[in-house]
């Protein structure tokens, strides 16, 4: 796990924790810079959380002890001050706020959410996500809501180069896509909580089938998550007045490019054929 990827960590599964959990999560969400500073007692008292708690918290964020998880907070810390040692402005946006603020806040937090989720990419889940792929019999990638945008990018992409991806737009024809999946196929799936019934379900359909299935989530700790061979974790920003797919498709779709440029890169020959002939069919409309 990277450094910067603990604090993505923690934010995403925020919606999944039991109250005592989240409430020792938002905690460390809020406090980057001294958080890491506070023993396990101390962190007790200053949340009102007990120590178990603190401990189940380290383990769900990928730790095996909160002396490792301090560690690892103290190192993103570290980590982020070399890389902007300037002041941190909230970008959350507030009724007072003029236009310019509004455009400014905006594009701070898109951006945010970019950079963060490239830094928490990881490169070994990557690397063997695309090696399936590039085998892959076929393979079917899923979405609804706000994630379906990111799901047909990546579709549209895989089709341009030459893989053999299908992308069902409704749940029904998802469920029967699912069920005649096997460990020839791979799914990739989109879903910002991890909690979409619908995703999930097509989930847990295709393992049953046998099928490698990728997870593309803001919450390593939610149910789609579990149920993933492969997880890719986004670090989206969100507000009250930017909930849904606003910070959370940017950093679904900076995966997207991710998985298709490696994908293209390992197929370089055959996409840049396809790439190449798909282009001039589509110019051709244009004399």
């Amino acid at each position: 796990m990277s450094t910067d990827e603990v604090n993505v960590v923690l934010r995403g599964m925020l919606p999944s924790l039991s109250p005592s959990l989240r409430e020792a999560a938002t905690f460390y969400v809020n406090h980057p810079e001294r958080a890491h500073e506070l023993t396990i007692s101390e962190a007790s008292t200053r949340i009102g959380v007990s120590e178990s708690t603190l401990t189940r918290l380290s383990r769900l964020a990928g730790f095996d002890s909160f002396s490792r998880f301090r560690a690892g907070l103290s190192a993103a810390s570290a980590l982020r001050q070399h890389r902007d040692p300037g002041p941190q402005f909230s970008t959350d946006i507030g009724p007072d706020d003029d236009l310019a603020s509004v455009v400014g806040k905006v594009t701070q937090t898109d951006v945010r959410s970019v950079v963060e989720t490239a830094q928490a990419v990881d490169i070994a889940v990557l690397d063997r996500l695309t090696r399936q792929m590039v085998n892959a019999r076929r393979i079917v990638v899923f979405g609804v809501g706000g994630s379906s945008i990111a799901a047909t990018d990546l579709y549209n992409k895989l089709t341009r180069t030459g893989f053999p991806a299908f992308c069902p737009q409704e749940y029904h024809f998802a469920l029967t896509n699912a069920a005649l999946l096997d460990d020839r196929d791979a799914l990739i799936t989109f879903s910002h909580s991890g909690m979409t019934p619908e995703i999930v379900k097509v989930a847990q359909i295709a393992r049953s089938a046998g099928c490698a299935i990728a997870g593309v989530t803001n919450n390593r700790t939610s149910d789609l998550a579990k149920v993933c061979d492969n997880v890719l974790v986004t670090a989206a920003h969100e507000s009250a007045l930017r909930s849904g797919a606003t910070g959370s498709r940017l950093a679904q779709l900076t995966i997207v490019d991710c998985i298709f440029v490696a994908l293209a890169q390992s197929t370089l020959e055959s996409s840049q054929q396809a790439l190449s002939k798909t282009l001039d069919a589509v110019n051709s409309r244009l004399k």
